[in-house]
């Protein structure tokens, strides 16, 4: 399922005029119903239509269908088949008498889904801001002598804090581990042909007992080369 939708404003969700518009690529009931949708409902920010609606899992899973069947319509040239949205989901009798019936359920499903990279991208951003925040908070706190002293916890949080944004701005963790990796191919290559055979030759035999042990898998036996 691709991670890609096409953008639709509320007033181009109901163009007849335009073949791609969701109102001309659905139909029967499932048309009938998002004509109903209240347009203030369909102008809610998905942060907010989200609390108002408390999805379930079933609904997720039919508005992440909805939007690939559409797209899959404006691409291909047909409707969006109302069987596509709830099977292997729910029974049809809950999908039209449970969730069509709920505007509230349908403005949910109306709702751009973003994609995985803007999703992420957007909590990154809020974390961010949340790291800031901790950054400011002061390390220095009052001790019951009334004197003003470190506070070790705050700083702790604090460093660790910084530590992430550090990993975050600089590559961390994942270009030490890219570093390491391209030390072990450069020191490989550096080691004689006859060392590399020896080695393989020890892991193949280890590997072999491990399958006589458990498995009855045949492993062909291979000789260490000779060092003389």
């Amino acid at each position: 399922m691709t991670d890609q939708y096409i953008e639709t404003s509320v007033s181009g969700l109901f163009d007849l005029e335009n073949p791609d518009s969701i109102v001309s690529r659905t139909q029967g009931k499932f048309k009938s119903a998002i004509l109903t949708v209240p347009e203030d409902l369909l102008s809610l920010p998905e942060g907010v239509l989200r609390k108002k609606v408390t999805p379930s899992a079933s609904l997720n899973t039919i508005r992440m269908r909805f939007w690939y069947e559409y797209q899959k319509s404006c691409e291909i040239g047909c409707k969006v088949r109302n069987a596509d949205l709830w099977t292997g989901v729910c029974s049809d009798l809950y999908f039209y008498k449970t969730v069509l019936r709920s505007p509230l359920n349908l403005a949910w499903i109306l709702c751009p889904v973003r994609s995985y990279e803007d999703n992420l991208q957007d909590i990154m951003e809020r974390c961010m801001a949340k790291m800031q925040d901790i950054l400011a908070l002061p390390i220095g706190k009052i001790n019951k002598d009334g004197k003003e002293v470190l506070d070790t916890a705050a700083a702790n949080v604090i460093l660790k804090t910084y530590k992430l944004m550090d990993d975050r701005i600089n590559g961390g963790a994942v270009q030490r581990i890219h570093e390491i990796k391209e030390i072990k191919q450069t020191e490989i290559a550096a080691q004689p042909q006859e060392v590399l055979d020896n080695k393989l030759a020890e892991i193949e035999l280890k590997l072999r007992e491990k399958e006589l042990n458990g498995r009855s898998i045949a492993i062909p036996q291979v000789v260490p080369a000779d060092k003389s």
